[in-house]
């Protein structure tokens, strides 16, 4: 019992830690309300320090994220739902990734750019179509993963009564969201992110019988 309360407890901390990262680097990221417009995004990067940081911030709480995935996996995996996890999981990593490095992209590279003596929207321009396909990539990979895992949530006794429709509609708007062009759209994937993922880490805190 001891064993599986500090395991319990373990991972409800990383759980809760992903949606708590990501809106903290999200915070950061001075504001591009429309992502076509290179002009607002030049504009964004003079705020170096907050553009720099909020990317790499968000980027490693995606690393935070694939870990609480794959905390929800574990717990899923003891219940039975082996085949559900051993899709969804690489799904969630390759997605992960792909997110660490597309923003770990559009963080570093308009502001090299203007260390080399260039306008930031050099950097835009070139790049206008790379680093959205990588987040298009990252959104659709590790939506999918997070779907599933959701979706494998609600068939337990891990959520009450409306939290099992909650959670995985929450993790559609999710992904969603993500394909909004501007960067207002980034403070509802925060807010979804603590939706999906803060009631899963209080049913484990508050002792929810794990296998």
């Amino acid at each position: 019992m001891n064993s599986a309360n500090s395991r319990s407890r373990l991972y409800a901390a990383i759980i809760m830690s992903f949606p708590i990262a990501l809106a903290f680097g999200i915070t950061l990221i001075p504001v591009v309300t429309d992502y076509g417009d290179h002009t607002l995004a030049e504009e964004a990067v003079r705020d170096s320090t907050r553009w720099y940081l909020g990317h790499i911030l968000t980027a490693m709480a995606f690393g935070l994220g694939v870990l609480a995935c794959s905390c929800i996996g574990d717990v899923l995996y003891r219940m039975g739902q082996r085949k559900r996890v051993m899709i969804a999981l690489p799904l969630v990593a390759v997605g992960g990734s792909l997110h660490a490095a597309g923003l770990g992209a559009d963080g570093i590279g308009p502001i090299a750019v203007v260390e080399g003596g260039e306008s930031a929207r050099l950097f835009f321009d070139g790049s206008s179509d790379l680093v959205p396909m990588i987040f298009v990539a990252a959104a659709v990979v590790f939506g999918l993963g997070l779907i599933a895992l959701m979706f494998g949530v609600s068939r337990t006794n891990l959520l009450k009564g409306i939290w099992k429709v909650i959670v995985p509609t929450a993790s559609i708007l999710f992904v969603g969201l993500e394909a909004l062009p501007s960067g207002w759209g980034l403070y509802g994937i925060a807010a979804l992110c603590f939706l999906v993922f803060a009631p899963l880490s209080l049913a484990l805190r508050r002792g929810v019988l794990l296998p």
